[in-house]
């Protein structure tokens, strides 16, 4: 097994034939012999090579692409923020680890967000006999951090100084609390900032702007919002793309119509990248959008009334979620035009 981190600046600057060469300790040659030197560095093992941080390599699709065509003998396990794209890719996404059920000893110590969160803390001598105070503060701290590993990690290294609920005051305040760094981590990983720094950087520019335009939904938000929101992109191709780098979350189908999210996490980032004109603007096109669907859903329920449509009651509900969680008066009379609908479809 060969395995190597792809780390930013020399590494990312080289082309990817030569990176792979390197590691494997083919001999150095023109890119077009890179291949079969490559293949004669193998020679006749079976060989895993293992690749971190491989969305890098700017050419390294059609390189690896050709590389196994060329030999049998050769797998490739990488991790990368998205897709590389080639046509026998097998994608198992990481996802942010289970939260507590509820704010229970049991279930905190019992889910992986809160085992981790603990061990971290346990490891300097924190939370040894957790209360029960204690964990509803740290199962409100594992849902707040959206159970991110690298979060719950540098908040567990504050135990030292601060609790649970001392940290929960100051995330809610907006103070910092998860710098430092973590353990063998790199520059990338000194803060959740850091890593969310590095993630939109990899972003395109409409890319961006998308990210920016639904992170004014504080709930859910369908793809007919983030069309509205960005009228001039291609927002399924680009929401698609926001999907493979990890940033917006598919959730479940409402009314057959897909939902989708952004952790807390990154949709607060977003957030701090947005201009208080665009912010303003993107805040009207949305409480704009669910008040004409409300009273579209409010219409087409009149006839039906009396058997009521749980379908309609769905999306009326998740509407409701969506303008409950925006804050702000705006937020709560499209709340209260939901709650009526609500009732009218009951």
């Amino acid at each position: 097994m060969w395995s190597s981190s792809i780390c930013p600046g020399a590494d990312s600057a080289l082309p990817a034939a030569t990176l792979v060469a390197e590691i494997v300790g083919a001999r150095d040659s023109a890119e077009q012999d890179t291949i079969a030197s490559v293949i004669s560095a193998i020679g006749d093992e079976d060989l895993l090579l293992v690749l971190d941080n491989l969305e890098q390599i700017t050419d390294i699709a059609g390189f690896v692409d050709r590389l196994l065509a060329s030999t049998e003998r050769l797998n490739i396990l990488a991790t990368s923020r998205i897709p590389v794209g080639l046509p026998l890719e097998s994608q198992i996404g990481i996802h942010p680890l289970a939260l507590p059920t509820d704010d229970s000893v049991a279930s905190v110590q019992k889910s992986p967000a809160g085992r981790l969160f603990l061990s971290r803390a346990r490891a300097i001598g924190r939370l040894d006999n957790l209360t029960h105070e204690e964990a509803r503060d740290v199962a409100l701290l594992c849902t707040r951090l959206d159970g991110l590993p690298l979060a719950l990690e540098l908040a567990a290294a504050r135990s030292r100084l601060m609790s649970p609920s001392a940290m929960l005051r100051r995330i809610e305040a907006h103070q910092p609390v998860l710098s430092g760094r973590a353990p063998g981590a790199d520059d990338r990983h000194r803060s959740l900032e850091a890593v969310l720094d590095w993630s939109y950087s990899l972003l395109s520019e409409d890319q961006r702007s998308l990210l920016i335009a639904v992170a004014v939904c504080a709930g859910s938000f369908d793809l007919g919002m983030a069309e509205i929101l960005c009228p001039n992109l291609d927002s399924l191709t680009t929401l698609d793309m926001l999907v493979s780098h990890g940033l917006v979350l598919v959730g479940t189908e409402v009314a057959g119509e897909p939902r989708f999210r952004l952790l807390e996490t990154v949709r607060e980032y977003a957030l701090r990248h947005t201009s208080t004109a665009l912010l303003s603007r993107n805040a009207r096109v949305h409480a704009e959008h669910v008040r004409v669907v409300v009273l579209e859903l409010s219409v087409a329920a009149q006839p039906i009334r009396r058997r009521g449509d749980r379908t309609l009651q769905e999306r009326v509900r998740e509407h409701s979620r969506s303008a409950r969680l925006g804050g702000g008066q705006r937020a709560v009379r499209r709340a209260r035009d939901c709650d009526r609908c609500v009732r009218v479809l009951g």
